[in-house]
């Protein structure tokens, strides 16, 4: 059986530049960003902020310091 890396060891592979690390992030907490985001932005505005945050998460990566992950991306989208 395989062991599921923790999402802190998927940040610090993202940050090591493996892209497939984002991919497990996204199928792991897309639906709770999701609904985050839709809870707290007009209805239009949902698909391109939640796309941005992917983007986002990318981007800021190196600022993820080990806090839990999806209260690091909470704070990315303030």
């Amino acid at each position: 059986m395989t062991r599921k890396s923790t999402d802190e060891e998927l940040m610090k592979s993202l940050q090591c530049g493996d892209s497939s690390a984002l991919v497990e992030i996204y199928s792991r907490h897309a639906t709770k960003i999701w609904t985050y985001i839709k809870k707290r932005v007009p209805r239009d505005n949902v698909e391109d902020l939640f796309q941005d945050t992917f983007v986002r998460i990318v981007e800021k990566k190196d600022t993820w310091n080990n806090q839990p992950l999806v209260l690091w991306v909470y704070v990315l989208l303030r």
